[in-house]
């Protein structure tokens, strides 16, 4: 097995700080949205805290898929669940995501969004963005990452440790021995899991299938 990818940690306060730059920059633009539309699973939080910001109360969700595990990408963007049928036509739209890695999934959305209504103002937004990498570079965006670490946002731990996890675990000879797990797990992606909440590597070891969730019933 290749080594794992490296990996960057975020916290929550980490995520409000980079959802007051992105705030600060449309406000600056003089462009205020009418309605934020999230692209999930990974925009959500990040639009959510952005109405909360900007006081934009109206707010859509569209589900894309395109990374179906850290460091790997599928060739194209999928539409898995559309948006609601309401008309926005001739509003401000802001689309939002968290990360502008291939860029694929914004441009995705913003001419999918164009195309089905008339005379929308869009625009894109989103915490970070790979300039040297994405084809396609949102109107906003809060930090530049130049490095090739997987970006481990609070809201994908469990899911984002679980696949890496796995990959670790089909490694190894002794699988049931979990500080060996745990000690590569560390060496090779830089994960500090002091940094993980309990909670939260309680049900990766679930997700593994050391400790089924339904035992807690």
């Amino acid at each position: 097995m290749s080594s794992l990818i490296k990996v960057r940690i975020l916290s929550w306060n980490d995520i409000y700080n980079y959802v007051d730059i992105l705030a600060s920059k449309i406000v600056c633009s003089n462009w205020h949205p009418d309605i934020i539309i999230a692209i999930a699973r990974g925009g959500l939080v990040p639009a959510v805290l952005l109405s909360d910001f900007l006081g934009v109360k109206s707010m859509l969700a569209i589900q894309l898929e395109h990374w179906p595990a850290p460091g790997q990408v599928e060739e194209s963007v999928r539409l898995r669940h559309d948006l609601p049928p309401v008309d926005i036509s001739g509003k401000r739209v802001l689309i939002v995501d968290d990360i502008a890695d291939t860029g694929d999934t914004l441009l995705f959305a913003k001419k999918y969004v164009g195309s089905r209504y008339t005379g929308v103002s869009i625009k894109t937004a989103a915490l970070h963005v790979r300039k040297n990498k994405t084809r396609f570079v949102p109107d906003y965006w809060s930090e530049e990452v130049e490095s090739e670490h997987w970006i481990m946002y609070p809201w994908n731990y469990v899911e984002d440790l679980t696949l890496i996890m796995k990959r670790v675990v089909n490694s190894l000879k002794d699988v049931n021995n979990l500080v060996s797990v745990l000690e590569r797990l560390q060496r090779e992606t830089g994960i500090d899991l002091s940094r993980i909440p309990v909670v939260c590597m309680k049900n990766v070891l679930r997700e593994l299938g050391r400790e089924p969730r339904s035992s807690i019933c």
